[in-house]
């Protein structure tokens, strides 16, 4: 481009496939828009709608509301104005909005993760400047990762599997593109360009969103992506309401949706505060609560679960139905997921390579009875009773030193075989998310850490205690098991994002410390006789 053009920033979204400019402009923020025809010569290039805002005083003179007079105010007036620009390019419809032109289109209407693809095709992956990124948990976490010089994915601090990439920032590596870029559903760039040029640009950015490059250097990036289109969240909605009507759920579970306080709770009620109490969360008792009422959407948005503490007529914690829901969808577009209220697309070949990992872990061959109706404390404490000296009781025995930012468990039940028992009741990603981590935390402190060893001797019964504990041990002498309480029938089964955090601390703890890592199910069952 030649370099008497002037860089402009531009945000460009690209609209999908059949959808003209009249559908894609939101009806109620379009009202009353003025619209002009831009042309080229004789030649037309698309049509620009704008509106301005009328003249009101800045929000911040406020402040000064009682200490200026009227006509001081009456000068400081200010506007917006929102547009959008609409051209056709290479058979598809462009729209570059100014000002607060966003508000223009109608959501649903432009294609989603255009301009992250067009990013990711166009920066060097080593010389990213900044990230946005969601978490993958029960409150998932939106943030911006910046660097204060250009930096790759890695040293940005992203978790490839459980973080999901939203938007990308970089440098372009041919200038013609532009200088900046950024991108999410919109391109954001700025670049040298004139109204003569810029079709002959947008073609260039529809060529590049269209090629697969971003998959070497970014082939986790279509692994997992937020459903933001408010039509496919209707109609997996719909579907998973056709699903729970049918009563054969199949794939759709209900479970704590997050970490809750085992040493005071008393109760689930659902619907009311008044309701009787149950021990645990499952579809069934939502269901119920519903008292004959089809399990609708709606129903499942308004109705409450509410965890109560002994001694508390006040919840600990509200949920809704739906956020207590878990659900896996196989649709002709992939697997979709529902993780506390939100829906994600996963690609069904990364389905399959993480239930291939999962199913590659061996049970332990230590198998704990079932779990009646006690708190995670007090099933650890009968266990370790009836082991009869077999299994320590490690549960809420936190190790710490003067090294250690935080104390952390060893585990709950360490057995005089040298394994590491993880226990947890069946809960959302990110409870169980916590308990395959803290397996990663421990496994790593007790190989690297002499001072936690030395620590945990301390704590440890004398049956079980390191005879060397200033000496590494041998990792291949150890065993990290997770067991889980579930009362589903059948095989255990993990919501998908457990299963991924799974994979990848399971991947970690055998690959690159050397223990051995099993996974077993605890059948929960209220009506266990437990010997109270």
């Amino acid at each position: 481009m030649a370099l008497t053009q002037s860089v402009k920033t531009l945000t460009i979204f690209l609209l999908k496939p059949g959808v003209d400019e009249q559908e894609a402009l939101d009806e109620e923020s379009a009202a009353g828009l003025q619209v002009q025809t831009v042309t080229l010569g004789s030649k037309k290039l698309g049509s620009l709608y704008a509106r301005q805002a009328p003249l009101a005083p800045p929000s911040w003179l406020k402040l000064f509301a009682d200490a200026v007079d009227n006509k001081f105010k009456q000068k400081l007036k200010t506007t917006s104005v929102a547009a959008a620009f609409f051209t056709p390019v290479g058979g598809r419809l462009f729209a570059l909005v100014f000002g607060q032109g966003r508000h223009l289109l109608r959501p649903g209407a432009y294609e989603e993760r255009f301009g992250l693809r067009v990013t990711l095709n166009s920066v060097d992956p080593k010389k990213l400047r900044a990230v946005d990124v969601a978490t993958l948990e029960t409150n998932p976490f939106h943030g911006k990762r910046q660097a204060s010089r250009a930096a790759s994915l890695g040293e940005l601090g992203l978790d490839l599997d459980q973080d999901i990439l939203r938007a990308v920032t970089g440098k372009p590596i041919d200038e013609d593109s532009g200088t900046q870029m950024a991108g999410i559903d919109s391109l954001s760039v700025r670049v040298r360009v004139d109204l003569a040029s810029l079709r002959k640009l947008l073609k260039r950015y529809l060529e590049i969103s269209e090629r697969k490059d971003y998959q070497l250097h970014f082939p986790w990036v279509d692994h997992v992506s937020e459903v933001r289109d408010a039509k496919v969240n209707e109609a997996l909605f719909a579907t998973l309401e056709q699903v729970l009507c049918a009563q054969q759920p199949g794939n759709v579970w209900a479970a704590i949706p997050e970490v809750i306080d085992w040493t005071t709770f008393d109760t689930f009620r659902f619907g009311s505060i008044k309701a009787a109490g149950y021990d645990d969360i499952t579809l069934e008792r939502l269901t119920n609560a519903l008292e004959g009422a089809a399990p609708s959407i709606e129903l499942m948005r308004q109705k409450r679960v509410h965890c109560m503490a002994e001694n508390n007529p006040h919840p600990q914690h509200t949920w809704t139905f739906l956020k207590c829901l878990t659900a896996e969808l196989a649709t002709p577009n992939g697997v979709h997921v529902l993780n506390a209220g939100t829906w994600y697309r996963v690609s069904s070949d990364f389905v399959q390579q993480v239930d291939a990992d999962i199913a590659a872990l061996k049970p332990s061959v230590v198998t704990l009875p079932e779990w009646g109706d006690e708190h995670e404390d007090a099933y650890c404490e009968r266990i370790a009773k009836k082991s009869k000296g077999e299994l320590a009781l490690m549960d809420r025995v936190m190790i710490q030193h003067a090294g250690m930012a935080s104390p952390i468990e060893f585990c709950d039940l360490y057995s005089k075989d040298r394994r590491l028992i993880h226990v947890k009741r069946y809960g959302q990603s990110s409870i169980l998310s916590h308990l395959f981590m803290q397996g990663l935390v421990s496994a790593n402190s007790l190989l690297a850490d002499v001072r936690f060893r030395q620590v945990l001797n301390e704590k440890l019964p004398k049956s079980h205690v390191f005879s060397r504990p200033g000496d590494r041990p041998d990792p291949q002498l150890f065993e990290v098991a997770f067991a889980i309480g579930s009362k589903e029938v059948g095989p255990l089964q993990l919501p998908f994002f457990s299963r991924v955090t799974l994979k990848n601390v399971a991947r970690t703890i055998m690959q690159s410390y050397g223990y051995r890592v099993t996974v077993n199910k605890i059948q929960v069952n209220k009506l266990t006789d437990i010997g109270h």
